[in-house]
């Protein structure tokens, strides 16, 4: 009779790459991170002038490439990829307010207003989103130019307006009453509404 055929040998599976604190490594999460702190890195050390006249190729990547991603990234279940959006409108909107006048306000009114809002949002996204507002106001100049571009635009949303209403209302009653988070975020909320009452 024949022999029989050897077995297949099965190779061992590889253990899957951990990060430092326990969770999954995943390589295409890490590259988009990456990417995004290297964008963060350009527009938060490149001067306004230099930004403003890269030319219309870099416009138009900002406009259609970058505010795409950061609205995806936005709703992102992963904490880092939703501060590191967050915190690249900062230099969007205090370097490109007149290029992306439509894109601000829907940012400010679809997601940044949503998060706050939503029941289903988590307490580091809203903190996050209050973070991000009071970084904005702690520039009078990107707190007027807001005033004017939309408060006083009959076509646009009263965005400087909305601000403080939402502002004051977690100065009130904060995001949550859990572990006491709520009041860390009434106070970040409270400083801004101070600055914003200073520079008007």
């Amino acid at each position: 009779p024949a022999p029989a055929p050897a077995p297949a040998i099965v190779p061992p599976t590889p253990p899957t790459p951990l990060q430092p604190d326990g969770t999954i490594y995943d390589p295409a999460l890490e590259s988009r991170i990456l990417a995004l702190e290297l964008l963060l890195h350009i527009l938060r050390h490149t001067s306004a002038p230099c930004l403003l006249n890269a030319g219309p190729q870099f416009q138009y990547a900002i406009r259609q490439y970058l505010c795409t991603s950061l609205l995806k990234n936005t709703t992102s279940l992963d904490t880092t990829m939703v501060e590191l959006s967050l915190r690249l409108f900062v230099p969007l909107i205090q370097n490109f307010r007149s290029l992306l006048k439509t894109e601000i306000e829907a940012f400010v009114t679809n997601v940044f207003f949503v998060i706050l809002d939503s029941k289903n949002s988590t307490i580091q996204h809203k903190l996050l989103v209050v973070t991000l507002f009071e970084e904005i106001c702690s520039n009078a100049t990107t707190l007027a130019e807001i005033f004017l571009n939309y408060d006083c635009d009959l076509s646009a949303v009263d965005l400087f307006g909305r601000i403080v209403n939402t502002l004051g209302k977690v100065a009130r009653v904060g995001l949550s009453d859990a572990e006491g988070v709520g009041g860390g975020s009434a106070s970040s909320a409270a400083s801004s509404l101070h600055f914003v009452a200073g520079a008007g």
